[in-house]
């Protein structure tokens, strides 16, 4: 809760990427009441930046595993 909020809040998303160039890629998006398939170059890129932009913030696995055993010290 420290980081606050960040932009990947509004619900999960998965990028699909698929090996043959006529099956473009796609995000998957699941929100609140539901989940919709984008396939507009536009949007995948939208969303190939904000998971960069998560994956910028996110902590080291060093880090991942302290905050973890901080937690888990905490509700023992």
């Amino acid at each position: 809760m420290a980081a606050g909020a960040h932009p990947g809040m509004d619900g999960s998303f998965e990028i699909l990427r698929f090996p043959e160039p006529a099956d473009p890629d796609a995000v998957y998006v699941q929100y609140r009441r539901g989940s919709i398939y984008l396939e507009e170059s536009a949007d995948v890129t939208a969303y190939a930046h904000l998971f960069d932009h998560l994956r910028a913030r996110a902590l080291g696995p060093d880090e991942s595993r302290a905050l973890i055993e901080r937690i888990a010290r905490e509700l023992t």
